[in-house]
């Protein structure tokens, strides 16, 4: 207890930013072009507040995106609810947690 799950943190990054990169392009590029900076998030190389904001910034991106590939289509109900399903709950993990 009181103690930061970096890793839990990195994870919100990287879902964020996948997704991000999945409605842009359609794929999801391996190796991962942020790979570095989940790294340094995971091992708790950045503080904590620079970490939170990464996240939150990656989800306002990804909230933000025009629809602009068959994923973001209004007619592709399943991607829809999945993104939304993993931007409200990795959100409200990330910038809801208590300190």
């Amino acid at each position: 207890i009181g103690s930061t799950d970096w890793k839990g943190i990195a994870h919100g990054l990287r879902i964020a930013k996948q997704m991000t990169e999945l409605v842009k392009t359609g794929t999801i590029q391996f190796p991962l072009a942020f790979r570095d900076e989940l790294i340094e998030v995971r091992n708790g190389l950045v503080d904590y507040d620079s970490a939170v904001a990464r996240v939150v910034e990656a989800v306002d991106e990804l909230r933000n995106l025009p629809p602009s590939s068959h994923l973001a289509s209004p007619d592709n109900e399943d991607a829809r609810n999945a993104a939304e399903y993993c931007i409200v709950n990795y959100h409200s993990s990330i910038v809801l947690w208590p300190l």
